[in-house]
C-alpha cells in the first residue's frame, strides 16, 4: 500500500476563488495526524482566468447599455461561457483548452516535486486522489484522455506523456455535479478513459465541495 498521497482538487464553473480548495482540505486535515499530513501533498488546480472574464471587462461591455434579466444573463455568462471557451478550437497550439491542460500538467509535476525527499530521485511510491466538481471532472477526464491517447498537448511524435503526468497513479476519482454527458451526448459511441491503475475507481455524485467538506471535519 502506497504511504504518500497526491489529493488533486479541481473547481467547477462560473465564479471561483483560488481558495476554493482550502474547506475540503480542511476537512480531511482535522481527520489526520500530524505524520499523515506530512505524507500528503494537496494539489489544487485553479484555471478560471484561463477561461473566463477574469476582470469583469466584457460583461461590462455587455451591460453599457439597458439589459433585461441582468442576474440570469451574468449567471448564464459567468457560468456557461467557461465551457465553450474550455472547447473552443481545442487542438489550437494557443487555445485555453491547451493553458489549461499544461497548467494540470505543471501542477501535477509540482505535487511530485514536493513528495520527493531531498537526496532522493523520485517520490517513490505514491497515489493520487483526485476530487473534481463540475466542469473539473470533464477537464480531468480529458486530461487522462489525451496523455492515454497522445492527444491535445500530447499530439505528435516524441511529445507522449510522462510517468507522473499521465495520471497513472490515480486510485480513486471522486466527481461530483458531474456534467461530462452535456459534452458527449451527441456523439456516437462515447468511450470513457481506460483505467489509469489497476484498482482504479470513479464515483460520482451530487453533494457539493461545501457539504462533503463539512462531513469530513466531523
Amino acid at each position: 500500500m502506497s504511504n504518500k498521497l497526491i489529493i488533486v482538487m479541481i473547481h467547477g464553473q462560473g465564479n471561483q476563488k483560488k481558495d476554493f480548495y482550502e474547506k475540503l482540505q480542511n476537512g480531511l486535515f482535522k481527520r489526520l495526524t500530524s505524520s499523515e499530513k506530512q505524507r500528503i501533498v494537496v494539489a489544487p488546480i485553479f484555471y478560471q482566468d484561463l477561461v473566463s472574464d477574469p476582470d469583469g471587462s466584457m460583461w461590462e461591455r455587455m451591460k453599457a447599455k439597458p439589459l433585461s434579466y441582468q442576474f440570469l444573463r451574468r449567471h448564464l455568462f459567468e457560468g456557461f461561457s467557461d465551457a465553450s471557451t474550455y472547447q473552443f478550437r481545442a487542438y489550437n497550439p494557443d487555445s485555453a483548452y491547451r493553458d489549461v491542460h499544461k497548467r494540470i500538467k505543471c501542477r501535477l509535476q509540482t505535487a511530485v516535486d514536493e513528495l520527493t525527499e531531498p537526496g532522493e530521485d523520485g517520490p517513490g511510491d505514491y497515489k493520487i486522489i483526485a476530487f473534481a466538481h463540475s466542469l473539473g471532472g470533464q477537464l480531468l477526464s480529458n486530461h487522462i484522455w489525451d496523455a492515454q491517447n497522445g492527444r491535445g498537448i500530447w499530439k505528435g511524435e516524441g511529445s507522449e506523456a510522462g510517468p507522473h503526468e499521465d495520471f497513472s497513479k490515480l486510485g480513486k476519482f471522486i466527481t461530483y455535479g458531474c456534467n461530462i454527458p452535456l459534452f458527449v451526448s451527441s456523439r456516437d459511441a462515447a468511450k470513457p478513459i481506460a483505467a489509469p491503475s489497476a484498482n482504479f475507481e470513479w464515483h460520482t455524485t451530487t453533494i457539493s465541495t461545501m457539504c462533503l467538506a463539512g462531513r469530513l471535519s466531523r
